[in-house]
């Protein structure tokens, strides 16, 4: 998975999914913040770090297309999607709230690994990109640093979307 950041602070994505699959993601909209992370980064650290399996990360790593993506739709990506709904909504609504906890300086388990996401993507410069892994349900993301590329900050770990 590659984030790349733009001069908002935004990001956009892509994975790479089994077969070298390229998967390219959209750029939301809106200045970010600092101290804060683009929608997307937040999403694939909190999702990574609850190791929710059925969010919206945990999809793409299994083959779903969203509507956002600039991929076009396969039967087999709106099926994967249709089977998880519930999860999918509910690991949003998770998300959403520990997003909102951890932007306003709450407890959380995850904030060790926020705080270092935090701080990588700002020492980021535009145009830079982070490489993360998405973790195995079992196994969620973790928070040391790995030796990066010229103009990249790669992180390894298992599983899919790179």
């Amino acid at each position: 998975m590659t984030f790349r950041k733009n001069e908002l602070g935004q990001c956009d994505w892509e994975a790479v999914r089994a077969r070298r699959t390229r998967v390219p993601g959209c750029c939301m909209g809106g200045r970010v913040r600092e101290g804060h992370l683009p929608h997307d980064l937040a999403g694939f650290v909190i999702e990574g770090g609850l190791g929710l399996r059925h969010g919206f990360w945990g999809l793409i790593a299994e083959g779903a297309t969203f509507n956002s993506m600039r991929k076009r739709r396969t039967r087999e990506g709106r099926a994967l999607i249709a089977a998880h709904r519930a999860e999918l909504d509910a690991a949003e609504a998770r998300v959403h709230a520990e997003e909102h906890l951890l932007e306003h300086g709450g407890d959380s388990p995850l904030r060790p690994e926020w705080d270092a996401m935090v701080a990588r993507w700002a020492a980021l410069p535009v145009g830079g990109a982070l490489e993360l892994e998405w973790p195995q349900p079992s196994r969620p993301l973790s928070s040391g640093d790995r030796r990066a590329r010229p103009g990249h900050q790669r992180r390894s770990g298992a599983g899919k979307p790179r």
